[in-house]
C-alpha cells in the first residue's frame, strides 16, 4: 500500500483513484476487510472511520471518490460494481462473518470504538434469518427460530450448524 505524494510528477488531480486525491472504491473497504481478518482492528477501524460517509452523501458508488471533499471523480464511470466491498468489509471484516467447508456459519465480531452500539436486521443465513445487536462488548443474535444466542466481542458464535 502507498500513497502519492502532490509532490510527485505522476501525481494527476484527473486520475483520482489510481494516480491522484482519491481513491477507487473497492479498495478502502477490501483493506478494511484484510485488516480486521489479520489481526488489525485499530487500523481497520482508522481507515473504516474515513470511509462511512460515502454510504451516507453518495446515492451510489462512483468509481473514484476524492479524499479531501465530498466529491466524486466526474470523468470516470458513474457507478462501480466495487461498491459492495463496503458491505463486505462490515459482514466479514466488522462481524467476522465465514462460511466453512462444512457448511457451518459463524461470526466472531471485532471490537471497534466507531460506535457503542450496532445492529443489522434480517441477514439471510441458510434457510432463516438473523438479526444481530453489537452494545459495547456484547453480542446478540436473535433468529426467527425465536432463538437468542448471547456472546463478547471477539468470539465466536455459531449462527448455523450441522
Amino acid at each position: 500500500m502507498h500513497s502519492l505524494s502532490k509532490l510527485d510528477p505522476a501525481y494527476d488531480l484527473n486520475d483520482a483513484d489510481w494516480g491522484g486525491p482519491g481513491v477507487y472504491a473497492g479498495d478502502a473497504p477490501e483493506l478494511v476487510e484484510d485488516l480486521y481478518l489479520s489481526g488489525h482492528p485499530d487500523m481497520a477501524e482508522n481507515v473504516l472511520s474515513r470511509i462511512l460517509w460515502w454510504g451516507k452523501h453518495f446515492p451510489y458508488y462512483p468509481q473514484a471518490i476524492i479524499a479531501d471533499d465530498i466529491d466524486y471523480r466526474r470523468n470516470g464511470r458513474a457507478n462501480i460494481i466495487a461498491g459492495i466491498t463496503s458491505t463486505q468489509s462490515i459482514l466479514f471484516g466488522l462481524l467476522g462473518l465465514e462460511y466453512t467447508a462444512r457448511g457451518e456459519v459463524l461470526i466472531k465480531p471485532n471490537k471497534t470504538d466507531l460506535f457503542t452500539e450496532f445492529e443489522l436486521k434480517g441477514l439471510k443465513i441458510k434457510d432463516k434469518k438473523v438479526d444481530i445487536y453489537m452494545n459495547n462488548n456484547s453480542v446478540l443474535v436473535k433468529s426467527n427460530e425465536a432463538k437468542v444466542q448471547k456472546t463478547v466481542i471477539g468470539e465466536s458464535m455459531y449462527l448455523h450448524k450441522n
